[in-house]
């Protein structure tokens, strides 16, 4: 949301006006917006070789989306539970044919478009095509700290793959 999203700012700037050289985050969230998800990605990864990203109790949502997008280093605390979905409002309406004022139709056209790819994304995280299924019915899936840091790992995996071809 727009408030996380200003302390995000604040504490970069707080960083940089006191010379600090890190910027430890602790990261709990039930979600918000995905216009500001991705502006907080592209800030943190900005500041990427400054940052440290700790995920504690909730990571759901885009605050899920925010954790396994960002290139900065990562922790994930015993005690965190991760929600990944497509947004219920989206999957509604590519069922049912809502009517829509162009705004709305340009956020869908959107939502719709960033679906493919995040499916996508997803699988990187060793996602299974069954949960990738649920996903795109609208079902939330939940997974615990474990499951999160399997996906971590396989993610950092990946990357070091990526980067040795």
């Amino acid at each position: 949301n727009d408030e996380s999203l200003a302390k995000l700012v604040d504490a970069y700037n707080q960083m940089e006006e006191k010379g600090q050289q890190q910027l430890h985050i602790f990261f709990s969230s039930h979600g918000g917006e995905s216009a500001m998800a991705e502006a907080m990605i592209e800030m943190i990864n900005r500041y990427s070789q400054n940052t440290t990203l700790t995920a504690h109790s909730f990571l759901e949502s885009s605050a899920f989306d925010i954790f396994f997008r960002v290139v900065c280093p990562r922790i994930i605390l015993s005690t965190t539970v991760g929600c990944a979905h497509a947004s219920r409002w989206l999957v509604h309406i590519m069922d049912g044919g809502v009517e829509l004022d162009s705004r709305e139709a340009f956020k869908i056209k959107y939502m719709k478009d960033s679906l493919v790819p995040r499916m996508k994304f997803y699988k990187t995280l060793g996602m299974t095509d069954e949960e990738l299924e649920k996903i795109n019915k609208g079902e939330d899936l939940y997974f615990n700290a474990k499951r999160l840091q399997k996906m971590l790992n396989t993610q950092l995996k990946n990357e070091i793959h990526r980067t040795r071809a």
